[in-house]
């Protein structure tokens, strides 16, 4: 039959201008199968796939094969890029993979043969769900669903972007993935849609790291729900593309959109969507295996395989308490700190295997012993949490960021310290948090400024509006004795957020340090209020009115010795024992603080607030001791 008489076939047999098949979509376009399977490789041709229980199908609509058409000035009388041949069979004998299974080879073709175990899972009765209840089972499954469809997407969007156009960046891309919005209808679902951002996030971030960095969950999900529209995000993230997405289920069925865009003149670079049926999650893991293997021929840092099989079984409402986790620990307040635990281990209670929660169970317990709780209290659950979560999964950047932290802060095992950070960055060259920590863990105290700078600037390029590496990076500036940079970036991260804690308590570090009182003690009162200290801010104000800043530092010592809790700011009290003329009594509270192995010990050769005691020979040999060598 003749192509222009495909061509009308097929338009008469399709339903609302669905084309259900290879061969109908070449009919429409006029063309052989060979050569639309080819377009849709290579050019973006926009057909679906919908994976069901026996074998994979495409499908396409007119109107939007019509549009890809005409953006690329193609016309049914354009010759097809690169030679057809006359007489190309209607299929190939061997179909691509989530093609369609060729039905003329056989009359009544058997199923293929199933796995014992799995043929008994199908024969057992499936339960009926109500409405808003979510089974395990399912509950997994849709976990599997999302990471399937976020590796096809992650494998389109790094072959769109590192053989894009002609005219293409030179140099690494910076790509921001936005929240994919639920459009379920039931806010419920939120977390199935937050889900795929952050594996999304991720798997990009794994690709090629030397030309494409992803920009972090953190920063990325500031932006659900918003407003703003692409250009002026891409300025705020500094980012040239955007990926933005949907994510639809209903019953059984989950349909995924996305859409890159080029931020400098919000052009679509690539889109494409994809339908799952929820009960086929170890067909879809299969298919998009083989999609990403034999399609896109995009090497990734971890392979598919292992993603899948280390991430595939997590349990949704776990992994929501992972986000909360998260969330409150990057509060870095005492009670950010406590909450974030009480979601880790509900975290672990769900999956005692998830290795992500124990590796959060550690950093906040890492960061409770900076923030005020007995180091040998917390420093060995922290270890311990650490060490679970290596057990666990030794391929999670994570993992190794959490105990080098412990390597760094309580050990003071500064080899098996930049071992494990390292590793993480190997593994993860995009993970902010690993370039953060490596800076203000090892770096910093190493005395290797330079390269601390450089590696907070990295973070930040990676999570711009994380307040904690914007605070960092001042502070990074204030041990290199770069105050104008200090003070510029301090007041960039004021900007940001007036209301978070340490960023007032660094700057009143900085003010004091410079002998500005008046602008210590109002960054002073500020921390104070902010961290819910009862009376503390009203307390320092009358110390400063009746004393000065020699009284501010008489009533902070009069309220770390009134609470039993702060064996806590061992290097402040010391410090501000300093400043008051008595240098016996902070030599007294730094050997302390040695004995209970205090974390802020660590910058004894950075910071510039013991650069009053820094020539007692005391100094050096503690220093030494923390393994601190010139």
């Amino acid at each position: 039959m003749a192509m222009e008489s495909n061509r009308d076939a097929a338009a008469g047999e399709q339903v609302n201008g669905r084309l259900g098949s290879w061969k109908e979509i070449a009919a429409y376009l006029n063309c052989g199968v060979r050569t639309v399977q080819r377009w849709e490789r290579l050019e973006g041709l926009p057909v679906h796939r919908h994976v069901h229980n026996k074998m994979g199908s495409v499908y396409a609509y007119g109107h939007e094969l019509d549009t890809w058409r005409c953006a690329r000035k193609l016309s049914l009388d354009d010759p097809a890029p690169g030679p057809v041949p006359s007489a190309e069979p209607a299929e190939d004998p061997v179909p691509p993979v989530g093609g369609d299974r060729p039905t003329d080879l056989a009359p009544n073709p058997e199923p293929p043969a199933q796995p014992a175990a799995e043929a008994a899972t199908q024969m057992l009765p499936q339960p009926e769900l109500a409405p808003g209840v979510r089974s395990g089972r399912m509950a997994r499954g849709v976990v599997v669903v999302v990471l399937g469809g976020m590796l096809v997407l992650a494998a389109f969007l790094a072959f769109r972007l590192f053989h894009p156009l002609p005219k293409a960046e030179a140099g690494r891309a910076m790509l921001a993935v936005l929240p994919f919005t639920n459009l379920s209808g039931d806010p419920s679902q939120d977390y199935f849609s937050d889900g795929l951002t952050e594996e999304m996030i991720t798997q990009l971030g794994r690709v090629d790291p030397a030309r494409l960095g992803v920009i972090a969950r953190t920063s990325a999900m500031r932006y659900k729900r918003t407003t703003e529209d692409v250009a002026q995000i891409g300025r705020e993230l500094g980012v040239s593309y955007v990926l933005e997405g949907s994510v639809r289920r209903e019953q059984q069925e989950v349909r995924i959109s996305a859409q890159l865009i080029q931020v400098s003149d919000q052009t679509h670079v690539w889109a494409q969507s994809y339908e799952f049926r929820a009960q086929d999650v170890l067909a879809v893991q299969q298919e998009v295996a083989r999609e990403i293997s034999n399609r896109i021929q995009v090497k990734l840092a971890v392979p598919p395989s292992a993603s899948l099989a280390a991430e595939r079984l997590v349990d949704p409402e776990a992994y929501e308490d992972y986000l909360k986790g998260r969330y409150f620990w990057n509060l870095r307040t005492d009670q950010g700190l406590s909450t974030a635990i009480d979601y880790f281990k509900r975290s672990i209670g769900k999956d005692p295997s998830y290795a992500p929660a124990y590796a959060g169970l550690a950093d906040s317990y890492t960061l409770l012993a900076l923030y005020g709780a007995a180091p040998r209290e917390v420093m060995p659950q922290a270890k311990a949490a650490a060490l679970k979560s290596l057990s666990l999964d030794d391929s999670l950047p994570e993992a190794h960021t959490s105990f080098a932290g412990v390597e760094a802060f309580y050990d003071w095992n500064w080899p098996e310290a930049e071992r494990q950070f390292k590793r993480a960055l190997e593994l993860s060259p995009n993970s902010a948090p690993a370039h953060h920590w490596y800076a203000q863990l090892y770096l910093i105290p190493q005395g290797r400024y330079d390269e601390a700078i450089a590696e907070m600037k990295l973070a930040q390029t990676l999570d711009p509006v994380s307040l904690i590496i914007n605070t960092d990076l001042g502070w990074t500036y204030f041990v290199a004795r770069q105050d104008t940079q200090a003070l510029e970036q301090y007041k960039k991260a004021l900007e940001m957020s007036p209301q978070f804690v340490p960023l007032h308590f660094r700057l009143g570090q900085y003010y004091a340090q410079r002998h500005m009182y008046d602008a210590a003690v109002a960054e002073a009162e500020a921390s104070s209020r902010l961290d819910g200290s009862p009376g503390g801010a009203e307390a320092i104000g009358r110390a400063y009115a009746a004393g000065g800043y020699h009284g501010v530092l008489q009533e902070m010592v009069k309220r770390v010795e009134a609470d039993p809790r702060q064996p806590r700011i061992y290097a402040g009290l010391a410090v501000v024992y300093a400043e008051l003329g008595d240098k016996e009594r902070a030599f007294d509270v730094l050997e302390k603080a040695f004995q209970d192995h205090a974390p802020d010990l660590i910058y004894l050769r950075a910071d510039p607030i013991y650069d009053s005691i820094r020539n007692d020979p005391r100094f050096e040999d503690l220093e030494q001791r923390v393994g601190l060598v010139h």
